[in-house]
């Protein structure tokens, strides 16, 4: 009965979170992202002035993160959200906004970094720095060997950013940090299908499906490469 209770008031609390301060922020977060999207945007990183230039960003996916997936978080990860269901546990879980920005190609991460970084619209959470689920010779060829790297056993590739909005109508006590996840059309490709292949309810892929999905990832790594040139 306590737990249930308890449950009950904290999914009544996190509802009036997301209405008033989810919702709103991620609204905000989208003009921003439209903004950037423009072609005209990017035209400061071209050597000529005036030079036309295609955005980098294919496309931008977002969320809010449900409110039985926060609470399964919370009782999955009790060393990170000690306070259990509290008001604490939701504005220490940073991805209850989720932002995913697509480019083209994977030279073009640098490019996001880049304006990530000297963002007049966002900024970095300094006590949790980016990261980066790649090897790091990849990085390193990439120009992003500033960023801490990672690595999946599955083979994820992707680049994690942990913002917040410089500017908002929420206050900057109440404003979230949240996630920018960015990653190449073809890492998309394989992160789509490896979800549905991976977290099929009671199902779990078997050592010769996670050998693949490891060999899947190279390849995706390959054709990457392979778009760079051209």
């Amino acid at each position: 009965m306590k737990y249930s209770n308890e449950l009950h008031d904290f999914l009544k609390m996190y509802k009036a979170y997301e209405i008033n301060i989810l919702e709103p922020t991620l609204k905000e977060i989208i003009n921003c992202l439209k903004t950037m999207s423009s072609p005209v945007f990017w035209n400061k990183y071209m050597p000529v002035k005036g030079a036309a230039t295609p955005s980098p960003i294919r496309q931008i996916l977002s969320r809010v993160k449900k409110a039985d997936k926060v609470v399964e978080k919370i009782f999955r990860k009790p060393h990170i959200f000690p306070n259990e269901l509290s008001s604490e546990s939701i504005k220490n879980m940073h991805d209850t906004i989720g932002i995913r920005v697509i480019v083209y190609f994977s030279s073009q991460l640098s490019l996001i970094d880049r304006e990530l970084r000297n963002s007049s619209f966002f900024e970095l959470d300094e006590s949790n720095p980016p990261k980066a689920y790649f090897e790091s010779d990849k990085l390193l060829r990439l120009g992003l060997s500033h960023i801490g790297n990672k690595q999946k056993e599955s083979g994820y590739t992707s680049i994690h950013y942990l913002v917040r909005l410089k500017d908002s109508t929420i206050s900057a006590a109440e404003r979230p940090i949240f996630e920018i996840q960015v990653r190449t059309l073809a890492q998309e490709l394989w992160c789509e299908l490896e979800h549905v292949l991976s977290y099929k309810p009671g199902t779990r892929p078997n050592l010769s499906a996670k050998r693949r999905l490891q060999i899947l990832s190279r390849e995706v790594s390959v054709v990457d490469e392979h778009f760079n040139l051209l």
